[in-house]
């Protein structure tokens, strides 16, 4: 292994439970709490950093941070409902110099449409930043989600995209994503590459793709 390479759970949104590990002791560690008493799925400290660097740049309401702030001392009832996580790892290779990242949302593998996420200030990660591109879609990343949504038949799916080299490689795919920054976006796109201006309407999208299933 190469360091620093990136640690994931498996649960997470916005960014996160991912961490940038920088060395052979440090992974150590992380496995060995893995495979003790395991991480809870929810990380308050984190939640209210990620929210005050958000509230510093002006992207937060201090209504949201105070929020945050009261939801780290007084954490909700249901997050005890989590389960802990434990008993496996995941490390991921970590592709530096990428100052984005590209968020795809392909609906009944027809209609796809995103936005480049803006890498954090002073971190790796773009997730959660809630700093948005609207324009530049990269051609192969239209065409690769395409084919991934098609291929494998999923009926709605989120993408994000990294660079190596100026090749885009597949970081996460889920069925999960939220739609406070993409609901922005423009228009989409079409398989042809054919692209339609006039907003985007995911959950007609997905109901008119359901109609169409065969039970």
């Amino acid at each position: 292994i190469r360091f620093p390479i990136v640690f994931k759970l498996r649960v997470g949104a916005g960014a996160s439970n991912v961490w940038l590990i920088s060395s052979k002791p440090q992974a150590q560690k992380i496995v060995r709490k893995l495979f003790g008493k395991g991480f809870n799925q929810y990380n308050y400290l984190a939640d209210f950093k990620d929210g005050w660097e958000n509230y510093k740049s002006h992207k937060l309401s201090f209504k949201g941070l105070l929020f945050k702030l009261l939801q780290f001392a007084f954490p909700p009832q249901q997050s005890k409902l989590l389960s802990i996580e434990r008993g496996y790892f995941y490390f991921q290779e970590f592709i530096p110099e990428n100052t984005f990242d590209v968020r795809l949302i392909i609906i009944g593998g027809e209609k796809a449409y995103g936005m480049k996420r803006i890498v954090r200030k002073n971190d790796f990660r773009a997730s959660g930043s809630s700093d948005f591109v609207y324009d530049g879609m990269p051609a192969d990343v239209l065409s690769i989600g395409f084919q991934v949504a098609q291929r494998l038949g999923l009926q709605s799916v989120a993408l994000d995209f990294i660079f190596e080299n100026g090749s885009p490689l597949i970081t996460e795919i889920s069925c999960f994503f939220g739609t406070k920054g993409s609901a922005k976006c423009k228009g989409y796109w079409t398989p042809d590459f054919k692209w339609h201006e006039g907003g985007v309407n995911p959950y007609g999208w997905m109901i008119s793709d359901l109609m169409k299933v065969e039970f």
